[in-house]
């Protein structure tokens, strides 16, 4: 019996926590358009408990085109949030030290496989990653079919 070889989607994004400031000044500085994003007080509507709340805090997010991989190799995503960001240092770490907010890039790994997985990190990765004064994050998330398109993407993508 032949074994099933695995599937991963590896999802990247970047963001700010921007608290009570306008999420608009992320935008300005960066000179990135956001895939989300909103300020303290807006109000969001949620249909599936017919609900309005307001907003706690601000958020600012980019997030990357996945890529689907048969291994746990995040270096192609790193790489390509490395190059949109690299010139762009300087300004993430004011936008955290001048303006107070909190910067985060996270790599989510989405699998069919339960139990253990394991990536790991270059030094090329971990050098650029270390440079902004933020958090890096990595999850691994098990899914019923990575390829599901609720999952953002397909493999025909």
């Amino acid at each position: 019996m032949e074994r099933k070889k695995n599937l991963y989607k590896i999802a990247g994004s970047f963001g700010f926590n921007t608290d009570d400031k306008d999420s608009i000044i992320v935008t300005q500085k960066l000179g990135i358009q956001p895939h989300w994003n909103w300020n303290k007080g807006d109000e969001h509507f949620i249909k599936r408990i017919n609900k309005t709340y307001y907003r706690p805090f601000g958020i600012w997010g980019y997030s990357a085109k996945p890529i689907f991989m048969d291994v746990t190799d995040i270096s192609l995503m790193v790489q390509g949030l490395r190059e949109l960001l690299s010139d762009k240092i300087e300004i993430i770490n004011e936008l955290v030290n001048e303006y107070n907010f909190e910067f985060n890039i996270r790599i989510t790994i989405y699998t069919e496989e339960e139990g253990a997985c394991g990536t790991s990190i270059s030094k090329e990765d971990l050098e650029f990653l270390s440079k902004t004064s933020g958090r890096f994050d990595i999850s691994y998330l098990t899914v019923e079919n990575v390829e599901d398109p609720l999952l953002g993407a397909s493999l025909a993508e």
